[in-house]
């Protein structure tokens, strides 16, 4: 009889902590749904980043994000928004490919979990500037991937001392990658009303021009005649 007892409170702890380890995760995959939606509601650029590093902070429960976007001519990575970062070494930070986590994220095509690699890596952007790194531990890299390959990384740093589960990590790395092609399409609709523009332009000046043409050659038939 104890046996059968102790086997009931066994298996009635263990169906406890499986029942809310499952509404953790559901309560996480609701939250990247909100995050993900969010990040792609929107065509207009800089709201795209800004939206994407306060975002990862959010579903990541860290302090701090840093978004890099890649120049594939120049093989180098820009800050193009930060979140919980104000020094201004860190937003105008430039990272070649394949230096620090940021570089190497994109040179390899994986995540990168690391702790206190700011205080060590001398290729990283935020190495020797202590008042940017104040009392940051935990860094994830990830990279950022859209169709026509990579576009950039994204880095997000922790006060804690431990790294995230594999469930985490998953659910940032999914939110990266929605993260990407918002990026992707915002930079596409950004040329696209660009080259709009441009076209606009162009063919108000040949209007112009055209318009000119014709008050001449009517001018001249007109002294003609």
């Amino acid at each position: 009889i104890h046996a059968e007892i102790a086997m009931s409170i066994e298996n009635g702890r263990i169906y406890a902590q499986t029942d809310e380890e499952l509404r953790r995760r559901v309560h996480q995959l609701n939250m990247l749904y909100r995050v993900s939606t969010l990040v792609a509601s929107t065509l207009v650029f800089e709201n795209v980043l800004h939206t994407i590093v306060a975002q990862a902070v959010q579903l990541s429960g860290a302090d701090r994000s840093v978004l890099f976007e890649l120049d594939a001519t120049n093989k180098k990575l820009s800050t193009v928004a930060t979140h919980g970062f104000e020094q201004l070494e860190t937003a105008r930070a430039e990272v070649p490919v394949g230096q620090c986590c940021v570089g190497r994220v994109v040179q390899s095509g994986t995540s990168s979990l690391k702790l206190d690699c700011m205080r060590t890596d001398e290729g990283c952007f935020l190495y020797g500037h202590p008042e940017a790194i104040e009392d940051q531990h935990a860094v994830l890299c990830v990279p950022l991937t859209a169709r026509q390959g990579p576009v950039g990384s994204l880095c997000i740093f922790s006060s804690q001392r431990y790294m995230l589960n594999d469930h985490q990590l998953q659910l940032v790395t999914t939110f990266a990658n929605v993260a990407a092609i918002a990026m992707e399409n915002a930079r596409l609709f950004e040329q696209t009303r660009e080259g709009l523009r441009i076209k606009e332009t162009l063919l108000s000046e040949m209007h112009h021009r055209v318009k000119n043409n014709l008050t001449q050659i009517s001018s001249i038939l007109n002294m003609r005649r």
